[in-house]
């Protein structure tokens, strides 16, 4: 078995979007509300995604199988970043179809540019598995400068969901429903900031520099150690969603 040290997030990640589409989906089974089904989806793909990208070097460390999956993986990390952009949306502007229309547009065009990069990123320098003497083994794969700039604008919806959460806050009662609601929008916060800061934080070589893995591991662990608590130790309360 294969634990690439740079994917750790890969795995942390997983078992938590699970829980994230289980709890979306339900609660939108319930009661219908359009953001419970977005977020329930961003889970969906988000699990696919790190799925995609864990599972295969834990049984191969073939390249043209690395290789697939990783594209798969993008284009799913894509997909469920695109759901991501859609509860922005509708949180920050409900009512402007209209323009909802248009974002959709450019988002699904940002969406296929991405893919293309990963496609020809991947296809041109092959993910590999390496591994040396004493230290665990490393996932290997190209991250151009495109593909690193579409990544970070689409992490930015990330950011207008936690603003919305902290607008919201004011307007909430109760002491638990805001403490949580908070915590949910730093997190979200944290993850927008750092992805977007990636371009910055790493070049587009061949290899993982130790930034841009960094980031999501953070990113995944402040979701187990605020996210996940609060949200199992909640009562059920209701929320005012239009």
């Amino acid at each position: 078995m294969n634990l690439p040290s740079n994917g750790i997030h890969w795995y942390l990640g997983f078992p938590l979007m699970v829980f994230i589409s289980i709890r979306g989906l339900y609660l939108y089974s319930k009661g219908k509300s359009t953001l419970d089904l977005y977020f329930g989806l961003v889970g969906v793909f988000f699990s696919l995604c790190f799925l995609s990208y864990g599972l295969p070097p834990l049984i191969t460390d073939n390249s043209t199988v690395l290789t697939y999956s990783t594209i798969l993986a993008d284009t799913l990390q894509f997909v469920a970043l695109f759901f991501v952009w859609l509860a922005a949306f509708r949180l920050v502007l409900p009512k402007n179809n209209s323009l909802g229309i248009i974002f959709i547009i450019l988002d699904l065009l940002l969406i296929t540019l991405g893919i293309y990069f990963s496609v020809t990123d991947n296809l041109s320098f092959p993910v590999t598995l390496t591994q040396t003497a004493n230290s665990l083994p490393t996932i290997n794969y190209q991250a151009s400068i495109g593909y690193q700039l579409v990544t970070a604008i689409q992490y930015l919806g990330l950011i207008l969901v936690s603003i919305a959460f902290f607008r919201r806050l004011p307007a909430i009662k109760s002491k638990g429903q805001k403490i949580r609601l908070a915590s949910i929008a730093v997190v979200l916060l944290l993850i927008g900031c750092l992805y977007a800061l990636q371009p910055l934080l790493s070049k587009p070589i061949l290899g993982v520099s130790r930034a841009s893995f960094i980031a999501p591991t953070l990113a995944i662990a402040s979701l187990f150690i605020i996210f996940v608590p609060l949200a199992f130790g909640a009562k059920k309360e209701k929320i005012t969603k239009k």
